[in-house]
């Protein structure tokens, strides 16, 4: 019996960062070999011939420490604040009493895990010990230790960062649905989920409006009716991962902004990182930064966005020999 050949992993079959990632290598005549394509996984070869990794945007130059102090948000509130970058109020949560003190104190939060990524177990815009208690149990399921924090008002904004330098910004807006006077917005939102534009893994431009968060976020009002017209924010976090839009808005972000996510990129030793603000206009407070950036909303049509990102990243990942 004839073995059946080997089949080698697809570039289809990539996380569209990762994806784009070796279409540059294409573009730039550099070796690469994809390893493992459902993790992302490709190796390439450098300018000095050696045989390099990345994992996502993760790359042979990425710092541990930096890794675990980015995915730790504690450690890296205690980071940004060493270093003067305006952020939210924020505690550890200790007790049920004490949480229901800081809620009364600041009117409105948001309780999240202390590690979980891609917004998973945050939830904004709590204001009453119903919601709180829901929050609660909801962020101790992705982290045995939870955060509540001041939630600031303004938009939502990602800073890319490529080797220590600003490189372009993107507005993030939270997933949202239009009423049609028909149909729930439980219905609403399974409808958007089918758009061809849309799909699970970071495969397309954009991904499927989480259900789970929509459930938390919108709570008995997931089965109501709207108003044909009427946009119903379906989940707390901006994040792309739970069905979230962006905007282009490279020119829109702050000098400050800018200076401060270059000065805590280099301050964490992070190559490319995005750096998550609030800006309300004239105040603006770090969210978190995040250490393998989706670096595609960057430079995507479907979106509206245009840089040379995955070009400069790219030329620095060859040129950056160990």
């Amino acid at each position: 019996m004839t073995a059946a050949p080997l089949l080698l992993p697809s570039k289809a079959g990539l996380k569209v960062t990762t994806r784009r990632i070796v279409d540059e290598f294409e573009r730039q005549n550099i070796r690469y070999e994809i390893m493992f394509a459902e993790q992302s996984l490709v190796a390439f070869w450098d300018a000095a011939g050696n045989r390099q990794m990345i994992f996502s945007t993760v790359s042979h130059r990425s710092s541990t420490v930096s890794y675990i102090i980015a995915n730790d948000k504690a450690l890296t509130i205690n980071v940004a604040r060493s270093i003067g970058i305006p952020l939210p109020i924020t505690e550890k949560y200790t007790d049920t009493d004490r949480a229901r003190q800081f809620m009364r104190d600041h009117k409105r939060i948001v309780v999240k895990p202390v590690d979980a990524s891609h917004g998973n177990g945050v939830t904004t815009d709590v204001t009453n010990n119903k919601t709180l208690s829901h929050a609660l149990r909801y962020a101790h399921k992705y982290a045995n230790t939870v955060l509540l924090q001041q939630q600031v008002g303004g938009k939502d904004y990602r800073l890319l960062i490529i080797n220590g330098k600003f490189s372009s910004a993107v507005e993030r807006s939270p997933a949202a649905v239009i009423g049609d006077g028909t149909h729930t917005v439980r219905q609403l939102i399974h409808i958007e989920n089918l758009s061809s534009y849309r799909a699970a893994g970071y495969l397309k431009s954009a991904c499927k409006i989480s259900l789970e968060a929509a459930k938390i976020y919108l709570e008995d009002e997931l089965d109501s009716i709207p108003l044909d017209g009427v946009l119903v924010r379906c989940v707390g976090p901006a994040n792309i991962s739970m069905g979230g839009t962006i905007s282009e808005a490279t020119t829109t972000v702050s000098d400050a902004m800018i200076e401060s996510a270059e000065h805590i990129s280099k301050e964490l030793k992070l190559e490319i990182c995005g750096v998550d603000f609030m800006f309300d206009g004239t105040n603006y407070y770090l969210l978190e930064i995040n250490d393998t950036p989706g670096i595609d909303i960057h430079d995507d049509p479907f979106w509206g966005t245009k840089s040379d990102c995955f070009k400069a990243y790219v030329t620095w990942l060859y040129n950056s020999a160990s």
